[in-house]
């Protein structure tokens, strides 16, 4: 009942990860945040008053006991080994302090604001339609916000199953 009362944020460490972009990225087509974890939106303790909790997600084959010593969250921090190549971290919050609900099929998507400055680099599927990169690319270059943060694509391996995460300029997009 009480996690019916908290977002949950995932957050992964590497834009690379073909599996990630297969099941989270819409096929390879969508875009990836870089974001700076050591930022205060992530690191304080709270976040509008609310206390917060931000974690590496732990992996392994046993399911954690909810034990008195325990913290009452524990489970939303663990998962299986299967998914240790994720390299998964969550923040946990309230959904008292989000800024905005959204209804979704059949429950509701909580949103935060994040301040702009959190933004380290914009990363495109390998397989991202051409129109909407070039759309991004030109909402980056003239919002003041995010006009010098670095853009990359990913693209495929020839020989590996493998993705290469490489820089591109604003020229590159429109082609």
């Amino acid at each position: 009942e009480q996690q019916k009362n908290l977002t949950l944020l995932s957050l992964y460490e590497r834009a690379d990860n073909p599996m990630l972009w297969q099941y989270h990225g819409a096929g390879h087509q969508g875009v990836v945040l870089e974001l700076d974890q050591t930022h205060e939106f992530f690191t304080a303790k709270h976040y509008h008053d609310a206390p917060q909790l931000f974690r590496p997600v732990k992996y392994g084959q046993d399911r954690p006991l909810k034990l008195p010593d325990t913290h009452p969250f524990a489970a939303l921090f663990h998962r299986s080994e299967h998914y240790a190549t994720e390299r998964e971290w969550r923040v946990l919050r309230p959904t008292s302090v989000a800024a905005k609900s959204l209804p979704l099929d059949d429950s509701i998507v909580y949103l935060h604001r994040m301040p702009s400055s959190i933004v380290k680099s914009v990363v495109f599927g390998a397989m991202m339609v051409p129109e909407q990169k070039e759309k991004i690319v030109s909402l980056l270059r003239t919002d003041l916000r995010y006009r010098n943060i670095a853009v990359f694509e990913c693209r495929l391996d020839p020989v590996q199953y493998t993705l290469h995460r490489v820089s591109i300029s604003p020229d590159d997009a429109e082609q």
